[in-house]
């Protein structure tokens, strides 16, 4: 027993030839492949770009989004603050004026009542309107330029 063995030479050359075929075309497959799976990452990496691309666009315009809304609430809660301060000031205004009204009209009403009281204490003295006894008498206040009109008798 040997550690050489015996080939065929024939099959040998054939197998040989085979393998220069082949190994080629198997170079050129594993190129090819390799050459795909660079266009899928590259694709792969601009569609993440784009994407990333995307998503910074939309958080920016979330963002300005979110300035514009602040911006408005900031807006509109001058604008209350200022409305609520005109109404405060107009009524005020409002409770001015009506305080001064209401202050004229206890004023003339002072000068009917001190009128009808003086009325009252004439002729319960028994004094006939247009008497020295009305000299005597309260001041009316913002009547006494106004002539009376004698109380009718029935």
């Amino acid at each position: 027993m040997t550690t050489r063995i015996v080939i065929d030479e024939n099959e040998y050359l054939r197998l040989i030839d085979q393998m220069r075929i082949s190994v080629p075309q198997e170079i050129k497959n594993a190129r090819q492949i390799e050459t795909e799976r660079e266009a899928l990452l590259a694709a792969a990496q601009a569609q993440a770009e784009a994407m990333i691309e995307a998503a910074r666009q939309k958080a920016g315009e979330l963002a300005a989004e979110h300035v514009v809304l602040r911006q408005a609430e900031e807006r509109a809660n001058d604008v209350l603050g200022n409305a609520y301060q005109e109404a405060a000031r107009i009524r005020g205004e409002a409770d001015a004026y009506a305080l001064e009204v209401l202050q004229r009209i206890a004023a003339q009403l002072d000068g009917f009542n001190r009128t009808v009281r003086n009325g009252i204490r004439l002729l319960e003295a028994g004094s006939p309107v247009g008497t020295p006894a009305d000299e005597k008498a309260e001041p009316r206040g913002g009547d006494a330029d106004r002539p009376r009109e004698a109380p009718r008798r029935v």
